[in-house]
């Protein structure tokens, strides 16, 4: 009982006494068996080869069970006797048995993959978890979309997030997830392409220089990464004064001078009021995404 037969043209399921049965109803009207089998086409992954069952080579036929095979969840409990099928996958794989070498154990794909955070050299993810049974999640990042130079991350069945650091700033990455049950895969997630945050300006190179009563230069040190607009911000005491958006020049020369890495950016404040302390933060922007703000500096004009 509980099998799966399939009949090929001019075959037969078997002879009870001196009748030939083709049709599983026939045999079970003669036999009074296999009440619980089933009789159709058992979607095999491949029967191309001429020989085996493990399906190792290209000549060799491939007996694991597709997705949507009627052998799936239609077999008999045999635990008494073993509990793994041919290569180890516990069995059952959730609801039932499956009849065949192979218990199907293709968990379904994590969905809705999304970024909740994100920072110069980290990101922050969430989905939702796959309804299956499943032993781990790999997250999958890569900065090409092809994923030729993907690093994976495992993510334990019970979390559905990961925080994936140590990543360049204002880059664009490439990410999807997949989950894991024994040696059974699911398909991929969506794919998002999240862009890092461009680099946050560091307060020991932000400098105050050529300060008098109502004026100051100020400088700070170049990230390492493509910026096209600094914003900075002035406030004294609690109160924000001034917002400053500095944009990249458009002249090629100017541009050159932009880009150069080894290149501090400055500008002039003026207008100021003698005999006051200022504080100044800066953030980077790249296109539309905007940096975390860096940390106040301080610098006090002086006395006329």
């Amino acid at each position: 009982d509980y099998n799966l037969f399939y009949i090929e043209d001019g075959g037969a399921i078997g002879t009870y006494g001196f009748t030939s049965a083709v049709t599983l109803a026939a045999w079970q009207a003669a036999s009074s068996q296999d009440a619980n089998s089933l009789e159709a086409d058992p979607e095999f992954a491949s029967l191309v080869g001429v020989s085996g069952v493990h399906a190792q080579t290209a000549t060799e036929n491939n007996f694991y069970l597709k997705s949507d095979s009627p052998a799936i969840d239609a077999g008999t409990d045999l635990s008494d006797y073993f509990t793994d099928d041919y290569v180890g996958v516990t069995r059952p794989y959730e609801e039932a048995w499956d009849i065949g070498a192979y218990e199907y154990a293709t968990p379904e794909k994590p969905t809705k993959l999304k970024v909740k955070d994100k920072g110069a050299k980290w990101l922050k993810l969430k989905w939702t978890a796959s309804p299956s049974t499943i032993s781990k999640y790999w997250v999958k990042i890569a900065t090409d979309e092809s994923f030729s130079d993907m690093v994976g991350y495992e993510v334990a069945a019970d979390k559905t997030s990961k925080k994936i650091t140590g990543l360049l700033p204002n880059k664009k990455y490439y990410i999807k997830v997949k989950a894991q049950y024994e040696s059974y895969y699911s398909g991929y997630s969506n794919i998002k392409r999240p862009r890092t945050m461009p680099p946050q300006a560091k307060k020991k190179y932000m400098k105050a220089k050529s300060i008098t009563s109502n004026s100051a230069v100020l400088k700070w040190k170049k990230p390492k990464r493509a910026i096209t607009r600094y914003v900075l911000q002035l406030k004294v005491g609690k109160d924000i004064i001034d917002t400053i958006k500095l944009k990249r020049p458009t002249g090629n020369k100017a541009k050159k001078k932009w880009n150069n890495k080894k290149q501090w950016q400055k500008t002039q404040l003026i207008d100021l009021t003698e005999d006051t302390t200022y504080k100044w933060r800066l953030r980077s922007k790249y296109k539309k995404i905007n940096s975390k703000w860096s940390k106040y500096k301080k610098f006090t004009t002086k006395s006329e």
